[in-house]
């Protein structure tokens, strides 16, 4: 019935520039839900377990309000996820806390050879229905490390965390299983006639075109909801952000132009 029935682990290892190591254990199951699976081995850490210097481990926390503090309802060495159905990615979002970059996380690429895992993915910006949007996603099924000189996804920029009664900055990852029937595009749809500023926005984001007649601008959330939906009026369309949260979107002009944009 689902494409996914079968449970499978694996183990993600994370190493900073002076060689520390923290590992973390992902994968999927039928029986996982979104909560805290204890049966699953899914267990809380508490804050005097976490390392304000370089530590890693699943959260349920995506997207996160700029300059808020935002305590995770969990945070797990091991995260298990599960599918609903067969064409729907479920991904494992990671926070890490790294002082000393770069960072190099590493897995084995011949556990991600089978279909049912072919086009799992690592990528810094929050999978979702525009998922070829924004950053590319490295294949797990096609190398078995990545090193990121930093991170820079701006949720991460903005996101501090207390810990021990002081704030924290943490980066997150996104780890996703994906099968070769989900046809995930991993380049960037990209096209210099348009132009959007200043990203991140607060207020007013100008979108300025040459080609912009008949062309249709929409913003999505990262769920795939439609938000905003209009005809180019002139060559500089401007958009009122001021009553979006905090958080990341996709802009998509006619059919070719995909952007990620970040509302402060």
């Amino acid at each position: 019935m689902m494409l996914h029935s079968q449970d499978f682990e694996t183990r993600v290892i994370f190493k900073n520039s002076k060689g520390s190591i923290d590992t973390i254990i992902i994968g999927y199951s039928p029986d996982a839900t979104d909560s805290l699976d204890i049966f699953l081995g899914e267990l809380n850490l508490s804050d005097y377990e976490i390392d304000t210097n370089f530590s890693v481990y699943a959260t349920n926390i995506v997207i996160l309000d700029n300059g808020k503090t935002i305590k995770p309802a969990f945070r797990t060495k091991k995260q298990i996820v599960h599918f609903i159905k067969n064409e729907y990615i479920r991904y494992v979002c990671v926070d890490v806390i790294c002082n000393d970059f770069p960072l190099t996380v590493k897995w084995d690429k011949l556990q991600f050879q089978d279909t049912s895992r072919f086009h799992s993915f690592i990528i810094t910006a929050p999978p979702g229905s525009w998922f070829d949007a924004g950053d590319s996603p490295y294949l797990l099924s096609e190398a078995d490390s990545v090193t990121y000189s930093y991170l820079n996804n701006y949720n991460g920029k903005f996101y501090f965390d207390s810990i021990y009664g002081k704030k924290i900055k943490i980066w997150k990852l996104y780890i996703g299983f994906a099968s070769q029937s989900n046809l995930l595009e991993v380049k960037n749809h990209r096209n210099d006639q348009y132009s959007i500023f200043p990203n991140p926005c607060q207020n007013l984001l100008n979108v300025l075109g040459d080609s912009y007649k008949m062309a249709i601008i929409q913003i999505f959330d990262t769920n795939g909801k439609l938000l905003y939906n209009k005809r180019f009026e002139n060559k500089l369309n401007l958009i009122d952000m001021t009553h979006f949260q905090s958080g990341f979107y996709i802009i998509k002009i006619g059919d070719n132009y995909v952007y990620k944009i970040i509302k402060q």
